[in-house]
């Protein structure tokens, strides 16, 4: 299905939901129709002209399950959607039904249920491999040798075997694909594999995708038993703020489907790990009061490290890799707040240096190893007033989402 398929699906998927009554508000048709984007939705809405909806209306206040183990803030650029309680009760009840005992079970890109079968007492050994140092360090209390830091597009695989392993990667071809491949290597014969997978509506293309996917895993020895729709994911502050910043106000916080795919492992392995590249690298990252901050990394900085604007209202209104506009970022909030910067670099420190409740002018002026001019220090006296200004604005919306 290419773009205009899909823009024509799209139509016919919102005339049917709206045909089949009752009166739909905009809010209750993005989590009627199969993943797709409420960006899409209200584009093919436009489009259609005539349709008339209800009035849409605050959505339920959905407040967090309380944990003993709190996990920082999800950042756009990890992908980091997170599972709602409803979901993570029936993953474990899959997991459960396959093997009332498992020997061993390993989490791939899903903190939150590696932290839920801590709370659970699961006397399984269970891991946890992600790319995320920050959630790692939030969960060290737990198990710290059963946790690994690694970027699975390019990083090591842990030597490990075990009787069940679950895949939440970020919804695009390569990630999909790496944490497949790994998955293969970590689980033995016989074992399973669970991933989640975006479902028909999310973008154009989605079925071809999905049947080199499967091509792709029966290559790896993994034959697919089963699929449902059976995923939800809370969607995070980033995107709730992108949602607002397209006029979205009210689509509820648990809209996002996924689709949990289960594979048998049944074979070898024939094939080796497919190349990646990974941009992780290219970004520093710093949290200030659990806001997670991140400065792209530049070979020649000589500029001053004021945030510029790069989008209206600096809230980037999308979260889709596709849109252009993120190339253009250089510093990037947990908020999906997006900015231009000339030096990253001093503006990194700048931040380090209030995390750490240093004066950022004689931190700044301590790595560089001389005395900031009169123009220099006013600068960093404002860039850091900026850091704190947003700072104390996304710790608000993170109360009130």
């Amino acid at each position: 299905m290419n773009a205009h398929d899909y823009s024509l699906q799209v139509r016919d998927w919102i005339s049917a939901s709206v045909q089949a009554g009752p009166l739909l508000s905009f809010s209750d048709l993005v989590s009627t129709l199969p993943g797709v984007h409420p960006n899409d939705i209200a584009r093919e809405l436009a489009a259609l002209g005539n349709v008339t909806l209800a009035q849409d209306s605050p959505s339920i206040d959905i407040r967090p399950e309380p944990h003993a183990i709190e996990l920082p803030v999800p950042h756009p650029l990890d992908f980091d959607w997170r599972f709602t309680p409803e979901t993570i009760n029936y993953v474990f009840h899959r997991i459960s039904s396959l093997n009332h005992n498992p020997q061993g079970l390993c989490f791939l890109g899903a903190p939150t249920l590696f932290r839920a079968a801590h709370e659970r007492g699961i006397s399984s050994p269970c891991y946890l491999i992600d790319a995320s140092a920050t959630s790692a360090k939030a969960l060290k209390n737990t198990a710290p040798q059963s946790i690994f830091v690694t970027d699975l597009l390019n990083g090591p695989i842990p030597n490990l075997q075990v009787a069940v392993t679950v895949a939440d990667p970020p919804w695009y071809e390569e990630f999909v694909r790496a944490f497949l491949w790994a998955a293969a290597q970590l689980v033995q014969p016989g074992g399973f594999v669970f991933l989640s997978f975006p479902p028909l509506g999310t973008r154009p293309l989605i079925e071809e995708e999905w049947s080199r996917t499967e091509e792709f895993a029966q290559q790896l020895g993994l034959t697919v038993t089963e699929q449902t729709g059976a995923l939800k994911y809370v969607s995070p502050p980033f995107e709730q703020n992108a949602l607002r910043a397209a006029q979205h106000k009210y689509v509820h916080a648990h809209w996002r489907p996924g689709i949990l795919v289960l594979l048998e492992k049944t074979g070898e392995c024939r094939i080796s790990r497919p190349a990646a590249q990974s941009d992780r690298e290219q970004w520093i990252e710093q949290s200030l009061l659990g806001v997670r901050w991140r400065f792209r990394r530049q070979h020649l900085a000589d500029g001053h490290p004021l945030l510029n604007e790069l989008v209206s209202g600096d809230i980037l209104n999308s979260v889709s890799r596709r849109d252009l506009r993120r190339t253009s970022a250089d510093v990037w909030t947990s908020g999906n707040r997006i900015y231009r910067c000339q030096n990253t670099t001093h503006l990194a420190l700048i931040a380090k240096a209030l995390a750490a409740g240093i004066r950022p002018d004689t931190y700044v002026s301590a790595h560089l190893g001389r005395e900031l001019t009169q123009p220099e220090d006013e600068i960093t006296l404002l860039a850091a007033k900026q850091l704190a200004t947003i700072t104390s604005r996304e710790l608000r919306e993170y109360l009130l989402n």
